[in-house]
């Protein structure tokens, strides 16, 4: 029975086993391990390249990758870890397929089992167990159903085996469609129907094992962890010679384990609960008495290990996990112990891992495995748990978060050497200690790769020439001849480590290390001068920023012409003669480029988006300046469209050299030199640029290595800013504009060229990243640097053009207008006809103004008198009716004086209000009052 128990098959699925706790957070669960993922770098920088790759160091090409996870897995071809996006991206596109693949096997299986085709389904059962062998919890896939199917797919392997000893069909049907239901219940599940099954299934010696264990897993998922312990020691014991009882013991030392010592809501577990972890730890040991080579061990070995950890016993938990990792060869397992050791190692004291050592120190095989995980995996982040400092994030100030950050990372750098110094002493102590063992080479090795990362490359290679002399073979072959071949090429012995790395590369071609070791092939042919060597190297590489670097920066186009010379047979010649047809236009050998552009082939694989684009014209000038340059986005191969560019500019420029070479005296000779320089300066950005080369991004790598200094060779700064001036058609023309007013200073060319030379200037300044780094320490282009001041003070009287956007020196316009604002001008004189009628015409209008402006005069007094008599008119009204309201008041106010003759009124009034009931006269009635 090829398997391990998971935690899917009997515990909480929301819980995760580790075998180490950090910060008192350790995650515990059921029967075995899930991975869990590491994590992975991501980096911008091209890993495929020497220059373009960010490596600083000779240790950042020299470094071996760190332990794998996957034993199966390619790991990265470059010595470091990193990888990119589109790496990233084909590998999970991969695993997509890979996941897919598994899927169908899977469900083929199960229509197989369920049609009763057994012999079908344990083929598929195995295929599927192989093709998950190495998963773990990254990539696409469902780590716990991949588990959860695995663990089935054993056990059903267990039941087919069955057939064999004469046990019916049927009976294993039953069983299977028992083990089908378990697999289906996560959480909950009816014990009773799944007993039923088994009852059923119970007939035959042959199965009965599997139904005990099958029964013993229903106890452990309902959490009867005392029952489920004490049914899988009765199975052990019951059944001596049955493939179930190694996991049957392993399972009852997890069962006895979340017996005594049950997690808690976390799935964490608390000492405080612990009641009997010996009982457990016994248990484990156990299975390693019966088993020490058995499917478990890896598993038992880091569960005792984690309750030695759990115990204080953190030295003895280490050696165990190291232990652990020599002997398994499962991704999972792999995983989780190096994830347990990733928590745990770091708040070892230096005491306790002097323990370790002398507890390994009879055992080669761990201690090779302590070896190489302490100087790959750990060193490298040694001193991360033991922080003395402040957390820079914390810092107030700038100043204070950046003093804080150089001091972690010196104490980092100080405890990698510190472990890589123990390290290092330790496998010497080894080595002295078994002169003549058979490992001794895996020591020597060991060895050699410690002191190597120390920067002690002599030590290293004389280490790493023992563990050859040794016999070691295969991956340690390989890394033996790394070491070595490293170790004199940081040596400078370049000849040496170009055959020792060749070998490598010749013995293991498929090796992750055999791109590693074809770059250092090509740094060490560069670096002893042999250019031809390292582009050959970077040839074979593939390496396409460094190809480009060679033969578009680094190489002279001698050099270029001779390599092409030497290898007419090279994959790349036709790069190569086109790349050399560019060289030769920059330099304005027209003749030779011509040569050259006639080898080239056109090799485009795929239509791409129009490279360029132009209106046609006449004017062979104005056809350049209505050119409009694109970077290609989907071109493989050499385009017709850059030939035709090419032969177009040689001929071109040709002509007007030619032109500058017949004119006679300085007008004519100043105005052709200046019509050189504004073809070049109105042609488009890209006129000696190689598309093939560098794909649109030259200026931000390029940006690149002189920001990150990455030179390798004497001289090549000043290589990169030769490659700068002759790639730039405006550099080109600023020193023919600049030529033109040093040697014709009187001449109407010379204003406008010395102009445009500080139109130049400006437009370099900030042309990208490269030339903004150039300007801003106080350097330029040309000879001379050139303002718009200066071209004041050489020439007071010139008048600037009206504006330096759009300004296009050929025909000395704006835009295609005029360059310059144009003056007014003066009026003619008139005779003495014209003269005199424009008096008579004059007095005229003065005499019309003057009658204007009486009358105006005449209308504005009367609108005056106007508005002064309604005023007035108002004014007297108001008066009025002041004093009017001023005798009504006063009258009131006197109004006891007349009441008698007002009552009298009022009564008279009365008695004439009702004449009709009288027939006396208002007269008689007055007369008779009286």
């Amino acid at each position: 029975m090829n398997r391990r128990f998971h935690r899917n098959d009997f515990a909480n699925p929301n819980s995760l086993r580790l075998y180490s706790n950090a910060a008192g957070a350790l995650l515990l669960a059921g029967a075995a391990v899930v991975t869990t993922a590491i994590g992975c770098g991501w980096s911008f920088v091209n890993d495929h390249s020497v220059r373009f790759s960010g490596y600083s160091s000779p240790g950042d090409f020299t470094r071996l990758p760190p332990l794998p996870i996957k034993p199966d897995a390619r790991r990265e071809a470059s010595p470091s870890p990193g990888t990119n996006d589109e790496d990233e991206q084909a590998n999970y596109e991969a695993e997509e397929r890979r996941q897919k693949a598994m899927d169908e096997v899977w469900e083929q299986a199960s229509e197989a089992e369920t049609r009763g085709d057994f012999a079908r389904t344990g083929r598929l059962l195995r295929e599927y167990l192989n093709r998950s062998s190495a998963v773990g919890n990254d990539g696409p896939y469902d780590a716990e159903e991949v588990q959860i199917r695995r663990n089935s797919a054993f056990d059903r392997l267990d039941a087919l085996t069955a057939l064999g000893q004469g046990v019916k069909p049927s009976l294993v049907a039953t069983y299977l469609a028992a083990r089908h239901r378990f697999d289906l219940a996560t959480e909950l599940i009816n014990a009773d129907q799944l007993r039923t099954l088994l009852e059923d299934a119970t007939g035959r010696l042959a199965l009965a094992d599997n139904v005990a264990y099958l029964r013993a897993a229903i106890l452990y998922r309902e959490k009867l962890t005392e029952e489920a312990a004490k049914a899988f020691h009765e199975l052990a014991a019951k059944y001596p010679h049955s493939e179930k009882r190694e996991a049957a013991l392993y399972m009852n030392a997890v069962a006895l384990l979340r017996f005594h010592c049950p997690p808690g809501h976390d799935g964490a577990q608390n000492d405080v609960d612990c009641e009997d972890r010996e009982e457990a730890r016994e248990a484990f040991r156990r299975v390693l008495r019966e088993y020490p080579h058995g499917r478990y061990a890896p598993d038992a070995r880091g569960w005792i290990a984690h309750l030695l950890l759990r115990s204080g016993d953190r030295a003895a938990a280490l050696a165990d996990y190291y232990r652990a990792l020599s002997e398994t060869g499962a991704a999972i397992t792999k995983q989780s112990l190096l994830v347990s050791l990733r928590l745990t190692r770091g708040h070892a004291s230096d005491a306790e891992i002097q323990e370790v050592e002398a507890d390994l120190a009879d055992e080669p095989v761990a201690a090779l495995t302590y070896a190489y995980h302490t100087i790959y995996n750990y060193a490298s982040r040694a001193g991360y748990y033991d922080k003395s400092y402040r957390d820079p994030w914390e810092a107030k100030q700038e100043w204070e978060r950046e003093y804080l950050e150089k001091q972690e990372t010196t104490l980092l750098r100080e405890a990698s050497r510190r472990e890589l110094a123990r390290i290092s002493a330790f496998g010497a102590t080894l080595l002295r200690r078994y002169p003549n063992s058979v490992v001794s080479g895996g020591f020597a090795l060991r060895l050699a790769q410690a002191q190597l990362e120390l920067g002690e490359p002599e030590s290293a290679l004389q280490s790493a020439a023992r563990a050859l002399r040794t016999g070691v073979r295969d991956r340690e072959r390989a890394e033996a001849l790394w070491v070595k071949g490293s170790s004199e090429w940081r040596l400078r012995n370049y000849a040496t480590a170009r055959r020792t790395l060749k070998q490598l590369t010749f013995e293991f071609p498929q090796s992750d290390l055999a791109e590693g070791a074809g770059r250092l092939v090509a740094m060490a042919a560069e670096d002893a001068g042999d250019l031809d060597g390292a582009l050959e190297q970077y040839i074979a590489l593939n390496y396409e920023d460094d190809f480009a670097y060679f033969v578009d920066v680094l190489m002279t186009p001698e050099q270029l012409a001779g390599f092409i010379a030497r290898h007419p047979d090279s994959p790349r010649l036709n790069d190569l003669n086109y790349a050399l047809a560019v060289r030769y236009l920059r330099a304005k050998r027209w003749t030779e480029a011509r040569a050259a552009l006639a080898l080239v082939k056109v090799t485009e694989q795929r239509r791409a988006e129009q490279y360029y684009s132009w209106e046609e014209s006449a004017d062979p000038v104005e056809f350049r300046s209505n050119r409009t340059a694109k970077v290609p986005s989907d071109v493989t191969g050499i385009a017709a469209r850059w030939l035709w560019r090419d032969l177009k500019t040689a001929e071109d420029l040709e002509r007007l050299e030619r032109q500058a070479a017949e004119a006679q005296g300085d007008e004519a000779k100043a105005e052709a030199l200046y019509q050189i320089a504004s073809y070049l300066y109105q042609s488009s950005t890209l006129l000696f640029y190689n598309p093939g080369l560098w794909s649109g991004a030259r200026h931000y790598k390029l940006e690149e290595v002189e920001s990150n200094n990455s030179y390798r060779a004497p001289g090549e700064a000043q290589l990169l800013w030769r490659h700068a001036l002759e790639h730039e058609p405006v550099a080109h023309a600023l020193e023919l504009y600049l030529e033109v007013a040093r040697r014709f200073p009187n001449t109407r060319a010379a204003r406008d060229a010395l102009y445009t030379a500080a139109i130049c200037h400006e437009r370099l300044s900030d042309y990208n990243t490269y030339w903004r780094n150039i300007y801003g320490i106080g350097l330029h282009a040309g000879p001379r640097m050139v303002t718009f001041k200066d071209v004041r003070r050489a020439y007071p009287d010139y008048r600037l053009p009206r504006a330096t956007i759009g300004w296009e020196p050929v025909t000395r316009t704006v835009y295609g207008g005029p360059g310059w604002v144009e003056r007014p001008k003066p009026k003619p004189r008139p005779d003495w006809r014209s003269r005199a009628k424009q008096r008579l015409g004059d007095l005229l209008v003065e005499l019309q103004q003057k009658q204007r402006d009486t009358e105006s005069q005449l209308r504005d007094f009367k609108e005056r008198l106007v508005s002064g008599l309604i005023y007035s008119v108002l004014a007297v009204s108001l008066l009025a009716a002041c004093y009017f309201a001023a005798i009504v008041i006063y009258l009131k106010n006197q109004k006891p004086m007349f009441a008698p003759i007002f009552e009298e009124g009022r009564i008279a009034a009365r008695d004439s209000d009702c004449p009709t009931s009288s027939t006396i006269s208002r007269v008689e009635k007055i007369i008779n009052d009286r």
